[in-house]
């Protein structure tokens, strides 16, 4: 039952990423991408109890690593995972836009199947 549930919130995650600051390109899809591996993990499902949608404003430094700036989750335990599992992550993304915002919308969604 938990590995049903654990495997409906990473396939949930992986297509319902929806980047705001990307071009249309296959760079934004590659960010998305490498958010969702790095958001995948058992301990999501003692975090997220409902469907819930957070809102990611990140920037790219210089060492082609993601910042996290800020999210808006209520769930303050939600927001210390995102932020330590994505924080000075290196991308394997050329040219990205350095330091400017980029904003993705994540779906966290529990399935009771």
């Amino acid at each position: 039952m938990k590995t049903i549930k654990l495997l409906m919130i990473a396939a949930i995650m992986a297509f319902s990423f929806s980047s705001f600051a990307n071009d249309g390109n296959t760079k934004g899809n590659n960010i998305s991408k490498f958010i969702s591996n790095q958001l995948q993990s058992d301990y999501l499902s003692v975090l997220i109890e409902n469907e819930m949608d957070v809102k990611i404003e990140f920037y790219i430094n210089s060492d082609n690593e993601i910042v996290v700036m800020n999210t808006d989750s209520e769930n303050e335990e939600l927001d210390r995972y995102i932020k330590s599992h994505l924080n000075y992550s290196e991308l394997d993304v050329e040219n990205v836009r350095h330091k400017e915002p980029y904003f993705i919308t994540i779906q966290f969604k529990m399935s009771n199947k």
